[in-house]
């Protein structure tokens, strides 16, 4: 759960980023679907090409999911018995998107669901020096 004082924080580094920083990036999220993470999701969308958010089936609210696809973000919520399939399935199919347009990709998840798949590549992926401390 995201403290009110920690979404105030989170809120404020995000609204100080360019807004070009990250919007050649697509963002895929493996999240709780409750209210203050749809804040931090929300927070964030506004600053990606796109948002893709993979959500936990048991910790999940229909309310915050349907307003998030009501809004136009691209929200699934895979069984309990097979999250890393749909992880993966994602994973992969936003490198192929990031590989034709040319952009990179971010990870922001909970629960190590993505790092096998990242893990089990083929390839090394690019990584972005954006965001690296001088």
């Amino acid at each position: 759960m995201i403290r009110s004082n920690d979404l105030l924080l989170v809120a404020k580094l995000i609204q100080g980023l360019d807004r070009n920083t990250f919007r050649n990036h697509r963002l895929v999220m493996v999240q709780h679907l409750v209210p203050d993470v749809e804040k931090f999701i929300r927070l964030l969308e506004r600053k990606f090409a796109s948002v893709k958010v993979i959500g936990i089936d048991y910790s999940k609210n229909t309310e915050v999911i349907d307003s998030l696809k009501r809004d136009g973000v691209d929200v699934t919520v895979p069984s309990f018995e097979q999250p890393q399939d749909s992880v993966k399935e994602s994973v992969l199919a936003t490198l192929g998107e990031v590989d034709k347009f040319g952009q990179k990709l971010l990870i922001q998840e909970v629960g190590g669901y993505a790092a096998p798949v990242i893990g089990n590549l083929k390839k090394p992926l690019p990584t972005t020096t954006e965001m690296s401390p001088s």
